[in-house]
């Protein structure tokens, strides 16, 4: 098939266009099924371009090898989901935290952190200070300080130390339990490692992040109508 504008616009190229459509909305999801269901389709377009239009054996040969690691990634989420087992915090954790991750890198990042009891006036970040430990928190509430004044809570839901835990760069204010917490505690330098191991687990935190952003901007939004509001 000779590359023209007309071929490049005509209806035999239309799989072809569909494959990498596909496969970049692929990359824009934070589900890594969904990534993974996107990139299966995106394989099996490209299969039918490659195979019926260009009848390129190069290309069959590359999408399929590409449509067989996805299918088989699919089916080993599945299986490791099916042998996940969670405690109620951590079922707790991950419907609230990360319910687009799949159970079984679910059960990974879990593990890879701590449940822990935390004393009302302990400082779970402090400003100009490195980001040591991710904190979410079960029960409880935390108030963030910008140059010792009140600026915002953290309760039930949020992560502490979020903005910094990836970075070098200081905490931006200092977080103090208000009263005494049940928390997820992920040590920075655990994470790191498991990141390089595994990329899906930065994936899987950003989504967190995201998901609990939303949650803290709405709360700030509520706050603030709130406190405008006459007596």
């Amino acid at each position: 098939m000779e590359l023209t504008l007309d071929s490049a616009l005509s209806p035999g190229a239309f799989p072809g266009h569909a494959s990498y459509f596909l496969v970049v909305l692929a990359m824009l999801m934070s589900s890594i099924l969904a990534l993974r269901l996107l990139a299966l389709a995106s394989g099996v377009a490209g299969l039918f371009y490659s195979a019926l239009i260009l009848s390129d054996p190069v290309g069959v040969f590359w999408e399929i090898a590409f449509i067989t690691a996805n299918a088989a990634q699919l089916v080993l989420m599945a299986w490791r989901s099916r042998t996940v087992h969670f405690s109620d915090e951590d079922h707790q954790f991950h419907q609230t935290a990360i319910p687009l991750v799949p159970a079984a890198l679910a059960r990974r990042l879990i593990d890879a952190g701590a449940w822990r009891d935390i004393d009302a006036g302990t400082e779970l970040t402090r400003q100009g200070e490195p980001v040591e430990t991710l904190t979410y928190i079960v029960e409880g509430t935390a108030e963030i300080r910008v140059d010792g004044q009140p600026v915002a809570a953290c309760r039930r839901g949020d992560f502490v130390g979020e903005l910094g835990i990836f970075s070098d760069h200081p905490a931006t204010a200092t977080a103090v339990a208000t009263t005494p917490l049940r928390v997820l505690m992920f040590e920075r330098q655990a994470l790191m490692r498991i990141q390089r191991r595994e990329p899906e687990f930065r994936l899987a935190l950003d989504a967190a992040f995201n998901t609990n952003l939303r949650h803290k901007l709405t709360s700030a939004n509520k706050t603030a109508v709130d406190n405008a509001q006459p007596a």
